[in-house]
């Protein structure tokens, strides 16, 4: 998800030539300031992927979904990032990486997954899995 678009300010900045995608269920107050310096998609990641990436490589995934911050008490979709990181996977270029963020807590659906699948695993923080692909 975009959320505050913390990521997608850095990512422009680490790659100023870059073409950023960026997908996200809510429209949040912050996008204004992301729409300059990324694609922003109103939407289900997925969704994105089929009507705006078909044709196109991607050389670095972030995927940091999280649950509909609607939900009273907040919870996890069942399997919402892995759903995303499987679903990007016919995307990525040879050589690109995924970075899955918040893999160390387990806090969600299917972590073990993505981890048993990494190629660097960062266990600083709530964790980060790498995978080049």
């Amino acid at each position: 998800g975009t959320c505050r678009g913390d990521f997608t300010v850095l990512a422009r900045h680490a790659c100023p030539e870059a073409e950023i995608y960026t997908a996200d269920i809510f429209k949040h107050k912050w996008i204004s300031d992301v729409r300059d310096i990324a694609v922003f998609f109103e939407g289900d990641f997925q969704k994105m992927l089929q009507v705006r990436l078909t044709g196109i490589k991607i050389d670095f995934a972030f995927i940091d979904s999280g649950p509909p911050p609607t939900l009273k008490p907040p919870q996890h979709e069942p399997g919402v990032r892995l759903r995303h990181y499987e679903a990007v996977l016919p995307y990525m270029a040879k050589g690109g990486i995924i970075a899955t963020h918040d893999t160390v807590t387990r806090d969600w659906h299917a972590a073990s997954k993505i981890v048993h699948e990494a190629s660097i695993q960062l266990n600083c923080g709530r964790g980060l899995s790498l995978r080049q692909i």
